[in-house]
C-alpha cells in the first residue's frame, strides 16, 4: 500500500519494486484487504467502547491485538461483558482465517460478464 501511494504520488501507473512489476489486481487485494480489516477494527473498537468500562487506549489494544493474533493483552479480556467476548472472539477468527480467505468462503463466485458499460471517469479529491 505504501508503494502503491508512492507511485500514485508521483503519478506512476504501475509499481516496479527489486526489478519485479506488481500485478493492479494484487494492488485491488491489497486495497481491498486494508480496507475492510480497518472497518471491522473500527467497527469492534466502536461496539467495545459503547459496551465496555475501559479507557479507549485499552480496547484499541485489545482489538488490534486479537486482528493481528499476536497473543499480547492488557489484562482486560478476563473482565469484558458477554458481547464484548464474542466481539473479541469474531475479530480473532477474521483475523487468525484472513479477510481474503474469508470473502472466498462466504461469497466469492467468478462471474463472466457479457457485455461492459462505457467508461466514465470520475472527479475524485
Amino acid at each position: 500500500m505504501i508503494l502503491f501511494l508512492w507511485n500514485f504520488m508521483r503519478g506512476r501507473r504501475s509499481i516496479k519494486v527489486f526489478k519485479r512489476e506488481i500485478h493492479p489486481d494484487d494492488i485491488r487485494k491489497a486495497t481491498a484487504v486494508m480496507i475492510m480489516g480497518s472497518l471491522l477494527c473500527i467497527m469492534a473498537v466502536f461496539i467495545l467502547s459503547i459496551t465496555e468500562n475501559f479507557t479507549l487506549m485499552q480496547i484499541i489494544f485489545e482489538v488490534c491485538s486479537a486482528f493481528g493474533s499476536v497473543g499480547l493483552s492488557m489484562g482486560i479480556t478476563p473482565d469484558l461483558s458477554n458481547t464484548g467476548k464474542i466481539v473479541i472472539m469474531i475479530i480473532m477468527f477474521i483475523g487468525r482465517v484472513g479477510i481474503t480467505s474469508l470473502l472466498y468462503i462466504i461469497g466469492h463466485k467468478e462471474v463472466t460478464e457479457n457485455f461492459h458499460y462505457p467508461k466514465e471517469r470520475v472527479i475524485i479529491g
